[in-house]
């Protein structure tokens, strides 16, 4: 495709080899490129059992544990943001619970 091999370390693969070998295989056809980079993934199913290096196995699950944690991180952020946001109304809530029992306790007192 004229950009070297598409192992080559420096070449990368979606733009300077799959890109041009889709738009040349469905221009031969009279097709528009029905091949869009955003599902080059689904390429993925046509690959042989083994054939795919383990590294690609680790880094799938490296960015897996990372969405992980960064959706627990945003629960805790939320917690604390809608704490918060209701904490005005939770501290007049036990101001008022404290002035209510405090009338109860001087009415029991009397």
């Amino acid at each position: 495709m004229g950009k070297g091999s598409p192992w080559d370390p420096d070449v990368k693969a979606s733009d300077d080899f799959l890109d041009p070998l889709f738009l040349s295989y469905f221009g031969k056809l009279g097709l528009p490129n029905l091949m869009a980079k955003k599902n080059y993934h689904e390429l993925a199913d046509y690959v042989p059992d083994g054939e795919i290096d383990p590294e690609v196995g680790a880094k799938l699950e490296a960015i897996a544990q990372v969405a992980e944690d960064a959706a627990a991180l945003r629960d805790i952020g939320m917690t604390r943001l809608m704490f918060n946001l209701l904490r005005p109304s939770l501290e007049q809530t036990f101001a008022a619970i404290d002035r209510f029992r405090e009338n109860v306790m001087a009415r029991l007192a009397s």
